[in-house]
């Protein structure tokens, strides 16, 4: 009898680089966007037990897509007006 396949794991976790494709901006805006709080992120337990890591780097993060996907809808793009 042979065993039933699993369906592929879903990426709930994301890095700051894989946010910022997520969201359609840059590294740099996730990171102030986890800096200021506005995004909630976490530090991988690997990162955060080594004592000689800098918990500053933010592109050490992970964020969560549901938490992403809290602040997009929020936070709704506004279309430029070009004179």
């Amino acid at each position: 009898m042979g065993c039933a396949k699993l369906p592929p794991l879903s990426r709930n976790w994301l890095k700051v680089t894989e946010a910022a494709r997520y969201m359609r901006t840059t590294e740099a805006n996730v990171a102030l966007l986890i800096s200021r709080g506005d995004i909630p992120a976490s530090m991988p337990v690997s990162e955060a037990m080594d004592p000689t890591g800098h918990v500053a780097n933010s592109r050490c993060r992970l964020v969560h897509v549901d938490d992403l996907d809290a602040w997009l809808r929020s936070h709704p793009a506004t279309p430029r007006v070009v004179a």
